[in-house]
């Protein structure tokens, strides 16, 4: 299996050479794929996004989204799997662009288009915006092809696992919605027993230098309270919401 894989991609990178390179799209993707090193593109694009408030959800998941791919492919799956690139091994193959890194499985330019082009596509309100989104993954995806620097199976293997990046940072920015959500129906506690947002007192008489010697204590225990340091009579309480009283 892993050899009939091999004999595919190295065909489809010659039958690339052979049939759609010239000077023009040399250039122009030559370029292009060169954007994306080490996620240039995508960290700018996103990173400008959290300067406006409509953008900044869609900027800051598409950030972790491709801190996971970078995780899983330059951190691990390249140095676990060791594939050597394709101009060391196909003959009459020949590169358009330097490459220093030596790991050509699975390709990092192209999980992080997808992992980043993925989460900006779920956040965009317009089709056209979506699909422009997912369009230039799947060109940075090819780019790796035409300048001979990936195996056809390398940049799949890249878009799976931007793709499940994404769905990961999605799961993420769900779940940090749902507990904002609880949060916000729950309120504040009613009785006031847990953070001491009601009201109390202390028994009649209590010397107040012992009571406001006891005041920091209070404050911490009960953070949601209001203290009242002033003697009302030979009382000394705590009061909620500014309105001080005394029973």
């Amino acid at each position: 299996m892993l050899e009939m894989i091999q004999a595919l991609d190295e065909a489809a990178l010659l039958w690339i050479q052979e049939w759609l390179r010239c000077p023009v799209l040399d250039t122009f993707f030559s370029a292009f794929t060169q954007l994306g090193n080490a996620g240039l593109v995508w960290l700018v694009v996103s990173g400008g996004m959290l300067l406006f408030p409509k953008a900044r959800r869609a900027g800051f998941w598409a950030l972790v989204a491709m801190l996971f791919g970078l995780l899983c492919t330059n951190i691990v799956l390249k140095h676990l799997v060791g594939r050597v690139r394709p101009w060391l091994v196909v003959e009459g193959l020949t590169r358009l662009v330097a490459e220093h890194d030596p790991n050509s499985f699975p390709s990092g330019h192209t999980c992080a288009a997808f992992a980043a082009g993925a989460t900006w596509a779920r956040y965009a309100k317009k089709r056209w915006l979506k699909g422009l989104c997912i369009a230039q993954a799947v060109l940075m995806g090819f780019s790796r092809l035409y300048v001979g620097v990936h195996f056809p199976s390398d940049v799949l293997a890249g878009c799976a696992v931007g793709l499940s990046c994404a769905w990961l940072s999605l799961q993420g920015s769900q779940w940090v919605d749902r507990k904002r959500d609880r949060n916000e129906r729950a309120g504040p506690d009613p009785g006031g027993h847990g953070s001491g947002d009601g009201l109390a007192r202390l028994p009649p008489g209590a010397p107040g230098g012992l009571f406001l010697g006891r005041v920091p204590i209070l404050e911490g225990r009960f953070p949601g309270a209001g203290l009242d340091r002033e003697p009302d009579g030979d009382r000394h309480h705590i009061r909620r919401g500014g309105h001080s009283g005394g029973h």
